[in-house]
């Protein structure tokens, strides 16, 4: 596995494993390797013996979370203002340490919302508040205008590819094409500056109408949303637009603010 830049395992359903032991041994030789490249994801019901097998590597994960979150307290811009107050420093990582119950991701995610805190007050009252579990995070994520007149730009013919040049010289005139089906509301938060326009349906009626069976009867059935389809697109598309950021043209915390759709498309 050292000859390959990054190798990913995923281990799925461990409970239903006939050969557990063996299995648990195999997983602990594996984590003995320690090697930087590769990256497991374990899953399983919550059966005590399992639990009980892997609390070594729940430690590790914990410490992995506490590097993570000193490494980006120290290099990442969005925290440059905290880095001459070791006590909020301290507490940043405390807090998160101690509540991502071994959830990487978790971290990650409160990270992000923390960056954007440009008071102390505003800070302390994020981390009081922090969601305790991911589906808080990721359920309130609309789109803004900027990053939904990137996605008309993605190409989905054949092999999905972003296309710069098809994005509208005015972000807003997108709107034009779904005028009479969605709102523009604006999004104020007091850990996020600008305030950010984002996109919603009109009515909720407009979602069962898409989904519906009596669309696919009608005139507008070119229109009708099926999940399987498109849970389809919306993969192939972000896959897409992240795939231009390989190689030379790489994304980075300066140029980020030019790929409006690039947050969004990684985290989901």
């Amino acid at each position: 596995m050292r000859g390959f830049l990054c190798v990913y395992i995923i281990f799925n359903a461990l409970d239903e494993c006939s050969r557990r032991a063996e299995l648990i041994d195999i997983l602990k030789t594996m984590f003995a390797w320690q090697l930087e490249n590769t990256h497991m994801l374990l899953t399983s019901r919550k059966e005590r013996n399992i639990q009980s097998s892997l609390e070594t590597f729940i430690d590790k994960q914990n410490k992995d979370i506490q590097k993570y979150v000193q490494q980006q307290l120290t290099n990442d811009e969005d925290f440059s203002q905290w880095r001459k107050d070791p006590t909020v420093r301290q507490d940043i990582e405390t807090t998160l340490v101690n509540r991502a119950q071994e959830m990487f991701r978790w971290a990650v995610c409160q990270l992000d919302t923390l960056g954007k805190c440009r008071t102390q007050a505003a800070l302390q009252k994020a981390l009081v508040t922090l969601p305790p579990i991911l589906d808080k995070i990721y359920n309130p994520q609309p789109l803004s205008v900027d990053e939904i007149a990137e996605i008309i730009a993605i190409n989905l013919n054949d092999k999905a590819t972003f296309n710069r040049d098809g994005i509208p010289e005015d972000p807003p005139d997108v709107l034009n094409i779904y005028s009479n089906i969605v709102t523009i509301t604006t999004e104020e938060s007091e850990t996020q500056d600008p305030v950010k326009q984002v996109v919603a349906l009109s009515h909720y009626l407009v979602k069962e109408y898409l989904i519906s069976d009596r669309i696919q009867k009608g005139s507008a059935a070119h229109y009708s949303i099926q999940h399987a389809v498109c849970h389809n697109a919306i993969a192939r598309s972000r896959l897409g637009y992240l795939l231009q950021f390989q190689g030379v043209k790489m994304l980075s915390h300066d140029n980020a603010k030019e790929f409006r759709l690039a947050d969004h498309s990684a985290r989901f």
